[in-house]
Parts: C-alpha cells; sequence; structure tokens
C-alpha cells in the first residue's frame, strides 16, 4: 500500500467522518498507517487526545482493545490524565496513536515519552499534527510540526526509532506524520 493513496477520493469511514467534522486527512493517515504498519494483526491501542469534539480514531481500531486518554472527561475518553505520569503500566499497549492533539499540547514532548513508555518493545507509535494551519485552540494551539521535529523527539527519547517521517501537502493543515518503532 502506497503512503501516497491517502489522497485518493473516497473510503466510507472517510465519508462517514467528514459528517462530524473530523480532519479528514488525518484520519485517512492513521487508516493507512494501520493498513500498512499493523496489517490484520489486533492488540491493544491507546489513543492519545481521544475526546470526540469533532470525529475519533476509534473506528479504524474495531476489534481491537482501545483505550482512549485525555486531559478532560468526554466522549471516546477512557481514562482522564496530564500529561505526566499516566496511571498505566510500562509496556502496556501494542500500539499508542495521536492525531491533532500535539498542536495543543504545551509539554507535548512529556506525553511523547510517556506514550513510548507504555508501548512495548516491537510496538509502535503514530503521531499525526499540522504543519501549518489557522489558530484552532482546544484549550490552547501552542505549535506546528515539521518533519524534523519527530526526529528530534526520537533523538531525546531512549528506546525508540523513528522509521518515518513526512509533511503531506494538504490544505489548510500540511498534515505532519512521525512513526516510531519501540525498541
Amino acid at each position: 500500500m502506497s503512503w501516497k493513496m491517502f489522497t485518493s477520493s473516497t473510503t466510507t469511514k472517510t465519508e462517514q467522518l467528514a459528517e462530524n467534522n473530523m480532519h479528514a486527512s488525518a484520519y485517512r493517515l492513521c487508516e493507512f498507517f494501520a493498513a500498512e504498519y499493523l496489517g490484520s494483526t489486533v492488540g491493544r491501542v491507546l489513543d492519545v487526545g481521544s475526546c470526540d469534539v469533532n470525529g475519533t480514531l476509534k473506528p479504524i481500531f474495531l476489534g481491537w482493545d482501545y483505550v482512549g486518554l485525555d486531559i478532560a472527561e468526554g466522549p471516546n475518553v477512557d481514562i482522564v490524565a496530564s500529561n505526566q505520569g499516566w496511571p498505566l503500566t510500562d509496556s502496556s499497549f501494542d500500539v499508542a496513536v495521536s492525531s491533532s492533539c500535539f498542536e495543543h499540547d504545551p509539554r507535548f514532548w512529556i506525553t511523547f515519552k510517556e506514550m513510548a513508555r507504555v508501548v512495548r518493545s516491537g510496538g509502535w507509535v503514530y503521531i499525526c499534527a499540522p504543519s501549518q494551519g489557522p489558530y484552532h485552540g482546544h484549550p490552547g494551539d501552542c505549535w506546528r510540526f515539521y518533519k524534523d521535529a519527530w526526529q528530534a523527539l526520537a533523538d531525546s527519547t531512549e528506546g525508540v526509532e523513528l522509521l518515518s517521517s513526512r509533511v503531506y501537502d494538504n490544505e489548510p493543515w500540511h498534515d505532519s506524520v512521525g512513526i516510531y518503532k519501540v525498541l
């Protein structure tokens, strides 16, 4: 499967999420991450920034043991926690994903270290965040991410390897994606 396919015209899931305003491009990129890197396997997934404000990644992980984590209670949130000291056991997930969240996190580097901590060796961390786009505070809008940001996170976090980083040419967000393997 080609990462270029995220620009393909439609999928049933993508059409459904468009009705609830989730960034369709961010959703499609996570769909393709799951297809390319996870295939037909199932396991335990942690979605960081999971509150369903305008859509959710949960449908991508049907059949998985899905756990949603966010800083406040809300739809699709199973665990409420700040970005430090999550009440989760080390190496207790196969995958951690975060989409359209890191730009709102004033201390995203701590969140990334927590994601790496709770994913087992051989597991995956997937992050999608904008490299451009208008201000959209929820509760704040602190950052934009270029492809070099993902390598900087890997360099500052023991036990992870950056496998892929890319910025996509989709308006207005120009989604930036980092994919990591936990060692």
